[in-house]
């Protein structure tokens, strides 16, 4: 479609956006659409409150995994391998 429309008309005009637009809309979540009243009525947090809920919403539900005693037992092994064979070719 980029080289059929090229860079100096409007994709807004070509019929593959307007076919992918509804499939692929993007609402986004900190920033507010509502109108002034409905954004008071739900507590009129800003930007910076949305983001710092979302911040501690992330944080308490991440759980990341970690590498088993197992691996870093491995990767110690590996590294210490490859320190003797550095220093055994004259490395420093």
């Amino acid at each position: 479609m980029i080289r059929e429309v090229g860079h100096r008309s409007s994709f807004v005009e070509h019929e593959h956006t307007l076919r992918y637009l509804r499939k692929e809309r993007w609402y986004p979540r900190l920033t507010n659409r509502d109108r002034w009243e409905t954004w008071e009525a739900k507590g009129a947090r800003d930007m910076r409150e949305r983001a710092k809920e979302e911040v501690r919403r992330i944080l308490k539900g991440h759980h990341p995994q970690y590498v088993t005693e197992e691996q870093a037992r491995e990767l110690d092994r590996l590294a210490r391998l490859g320190q003797e064979r550095v220093l055994a070719k004259g490395g420093h």
